[in-house]
């Protein structure tokens, strides 16, 4: 049934789908009193099988990856005390001059190392 879909579609509804979960189960992957080790591993389970729900037989490119990805750093920022907090050291210069409007205090491979660390 799903096969015949259109791929756009099918990732809209898996990214969905993972929003869904995420909001579910939020009270307990935001918690900061539980280790970030165990809400990164038990955020990885539900949700992250949402977003690649049946990707083995999609044709995938870059965009399809990438936006795959943004998704689920996404979901990872928000596990994270401070994760979506903006960078104060950007300058109004930088602004001004197009280099970058908005920058978060922690980088993608931040996250992902902080998360493997633990």
């Amino acid at each position: 049934m799903l096969s015949s879909i259109e791929p756009k579609k099918l990732i809209e509804h898996c990214i969905a789908s993972a929003v869904a979960k995420f909001g579910a189960l939020r009270k307990v992957l935001t918690d900061h009193c539980v280790k970030l080790k165990t809400r990164g591993r038990y955020m990885d389970a539900p949700i992250r099988s949402k977003i690649m729900y049946n990707t083995a037989t999609w044709d995938l490119n870059a965009g399809v990856i990438d936006k795959l990805e943004v998704e689920w750093v996404r979901f990872l920022r928000k596990t994270v005390r401070g994760g979506n907090a903006p960078d104060p050291g950007l300058t109004k210069a930088e602004k001004e001059a197009g280099i970058c409007d908005y920058a978060f205090v922690y980088s993608k491979n931040d996250i992902y190392r902080y998360l493997r660390e633990l």
